[in-house]
């Protein structure tokens, strides 16, 4: 197992959040908790981290996938004559 530092999570896995903004993640179950290493010393499991990201993905495709009927419905919305279309007709 691996214990990613702050800058680790900035450098390797792309995670721009500040540490006060990753604190109160952690604390809404929103970011995997970190691991006490020492007096001052914390980190994050990679395995964690990984997982995490994997999930926010998920989600992504989820969303996508959801809006994809909503987005059919603009698509046939926009086909419809406006009024000042039908004023000229």
């Amino acid at each position: 197992m691996r214990i990613l530092s702050f800058e680790e999570l900035r450098s390797e896995k792309g995670i721009p959040y500040s540490k006060v903004h990753l604190w109160r993640l952690e604390r809404g179950g929103k970011f995997p908790k970190r691991v006490a290493l020492g007096a001052s010393r914390h980190g994050w499991s990679d395995s964690e981290v990984d997982e995490w990201i994997a999930a926010r993905m998920a989600e992504r495709g989820n969303a996508e996938a959801a809006s994809a009927p909503l987005h059919q419905k603009e698509t046939a919305r926009s086909s419809w004559p406006s009024s000042a279309n039908r004023a000229h007709a």
